[in-house]
């Protein structure tokens, strides 16, 4: 059973690590990720449902290797499976820990260092019991509040709201949405304090220089980071007051000028 009374997520089999590594299609893997939660240290208790969690990964993004999955494939990964099991805070941030150590400490994965592992653990929030578990059944708004952190700041910033409504609206992919909220959200932070129609290009350019020299981030995680902003200055929500965010001409426009919507 789930180690939490109440908790709405599936059981499974009690397994033994031994159990998990025997039945593992790549057993010599799980010893090794066995030998990291040791190393952490995880506890005995606990390792079979950090097995499970990071299993649950790398079921979501077959085929692609641990070592070359890509910064979408794990920030989008959380709020779908916290949806799926029904999560609580805490088996949240486990779930986050799980796959952290894993592509971490094992598959030592080239975009690892871009994710912000803090800004995901602080975003544990159980799901509602009536939420549905199909991402695209979820109302806008629950769309937003299902969002890493975005529960706690969507009071703060209804423009994220706004935001998921006016993507919904238009068609575009769950996965774009999630993406597009989660820079977004992340953009609003770092300007924290700012009237968002105060908002302006050198806000823009200093979050980009923030991911590229403080988070390390690549060059195509920051051109996600810039289309899903340019969408949000050009065609979300209220637009019209930021329009001069990123003005014809400027270093962050130039970049985004072949840049796919979604």
């Amino acid at each position: 059973m789930s180690p939490v009374s109440g908790s709405r997520e599936i059981p499974v089999p009690a397994a033994t690590a031994a159990n998990l590594r025997r039945e593992s299609a790549n057993p010599s893997g799980w010893d090794r990720y066995l030998s990291v939660l040791e190393r952490n240290p995880i506890p005995v208790n606990q390792r079979r449902w950090y097995v499970l969690r990071a299993e649950a990964f790398i079921d979501a993004v077959r085929p692609t290797r641990m070592g070359e999955v890509s910064v979408g494939q794990i920030t989008t990964f959380f709020p779908r499976y916290a949806r799926e099991r029904g999560l609580s805070e805490w088996q949240y941030r486990q779930a986050v820990d799980a796959v952290q150590l894993g592509l971490v400490d094992l598959a030592q994965s080239k975009v690892s260092s871009e994710i912000d592992w803090d800004f995901l653990k602080e975003a544990s929030r159980a799901l509602d019991a009536g939420h549905p578990t199909v991402a695209r059944a979820l109302t806008r708004d629950e769309a937003v509040e299902a969002q890493p952190r975005c529960a706690r700041s969507s009071e703060q910033y209804p423009l994220l709201k706004s935001l998921a409504r006016t993507l919904r609206a238009r068609r575009y992919s769950i996965s774009t949405e999630e993406s597009y909220v989660y820079w977004a959200h992340r953009f609003l932070l770092f300007t924290s304090g700012k009237a968002e129609s105060a908002l302006a290009q050198g806000d823009v350019e200093r979050f980009l220089a923030h991911l590229a020299t403080e988070r390390s981030v690549s060059a195509s995680t920051q051109n996600q980071a810039l289309n899903a902003l340019v969408f949000l200055f050009r065609g979300g929500p209220g637009a019209a007051t930021r329009a001069d965010a990123l003005r014809p001409g400027s270093a962050s426009a130039a970049r985004a000028g072949g840049a796919d919507p979604g």
